[in-house]
């Protein structure tokens, strides 16, 4: 049920949610950074890079990339092509963003799902990375996550399409 500003629950809850994995994904590339310079001024300086640095990295570009998208996604910053909708009638370029919001909140509602199946399966197996040990399933949570919030985001897209069709269909 929208508020006095329009905004519905899934909204604030997408927008407080875009948030905070915003600001982790900002703080988990700073360190990204952070350790490269370091480790690249140990291995030219006095020959002695950081222990793990690649597989740190690699283990951070998961919590990063994920949470990045979902930010991308509610703020519309992912390109599109749209050449050949723009042809249609309004009416009908509505509709067609419907289906395809249909189509594409179901793919990731399946791999968001097939995700977290994942998560435990590699929980039990107890994966870790080949240098530091680091268990491997939090990151797989982490991304787990991030699609998670893509498909809310995603959801709220649907629900705002088919709100458009429906007051197109309802002014007529």
């Amino acid at each position: 049920m929208p508020d006095q500003n329009g905004e519905t629950r899934l909204n604030k809850t997408n927008q407080v949610l875009v948030k905070v994995l915003a600001y982790i994904a900002a703080l988990v590339l700073a360190a990204m950074m952070f350790l490269t310079f370091a480790d690249v001024c140990l291995r030219y300086l006095f020959n002695s890079p950081i222990l793990g640095a690649p597989e740190m990295i690699e283990l951070m570009m998961a919590i990063v990339i994920p949470f990045s998208i979902v930010y991308t996604a509610q703020k519309r910053m992912h390109i599109s092509v749209d050449f050949i909708a723009e042809r249609f009638p309004a009416s009908v370029r509505r509709l067609l963003e419907c289906l395809i919001s249909l189509l594409v909140l179901g793919l990731f509602l399946l791999i968001t799902w097939q995700s977290f199946l994942y998560v435990i399966d590699e929980y039990e197996t107890n994966l870790t990375t080949a240098t530091l040990y680091i268990p491997v399933f939090p990151f797989i949570v982490m991304v787990s996550v991030g699609f998670l919030g893509l498909t809310l985001i995603l959801l709220e897209d649907l629900f705002n399409n088919l709100s458009k069709v429906v007051n197109t269909w309802t002014r007529s």
